[in-house]
């Protein structure tokens, strides 16, 4: 590598640990003690919404008194477990410079507003594969969207409807 300083060890599994992430050279430290004992998790699986992980987080970040961006991030994807951590480590590298781009791409894929053609891309998923224990999670999702789903149509047939009757 002409011209291009190799990565020393460690470099190279921050590198791999945090790879969508742009992150400054050099880092910031990261809270010292125990701070990921109280740390909240997020699985993608589990009863916690996206939106109230991050509620979450970021009560858990400003009690630590994390200011420095790079080491939010870090922290932030250190939260991520199971499902939430393989889809962060999927995206593309170095694609996420600042928390607003991580909050905004992961509220994209596991917030409560997620697309119809998601949801039904995965109620298609579900018919095919046939039902497991491991999936009964996304049968609960699958149902509070379809009621969702139900409720905004009745809405939206009263409100024509009523347009209707006022000529």
């Amino acid at each position: 590598m002409v011209g291009q300083q190799a990565l020393t060890k460690i470099e190279r599994i921050v590198a791999a640990r945090y790879g969508p992430l742009v992150l400054p050279s050099p880092l910031n430290a990261m809270p010292v003690g125990d701070y990921e004992e109280y740390m909240p998790k997020f699985t993608g699986t589990e009863g916690v919404s996206a939106e109230e992980h991050l509620e979450s987080f970021y009560n858990y970040a400003d009690n630590l008194d994390i200011y420095e961006e790079d080491v939010w991030m870090r922290a932030f994807v250190q939260s991520l477990e199971g499902e939430a951590r393989k889809w962060f480590n999927k995206l593309a590298h170095r694609s996420i410079a600042d928390i607003e781009t991580l909050d905004d791409v992961f509220l994209k894929h596991w917030g409560d507003e997620e697309d119809l053609l998601y949801e039904h891309t995965e109620f298609g998923k579900l018919l095919r594969d046939g039902l497991s224990s491991s999936s009964d999670h996304r049968i609960d999702e699958m149902a509070r969207m379809i009621e969702f789903l139900a409720f905004e149509v009745s809405r939206l047939e009263a409100e024509q409807y009523l347009e209707e009757e006022q000529f």
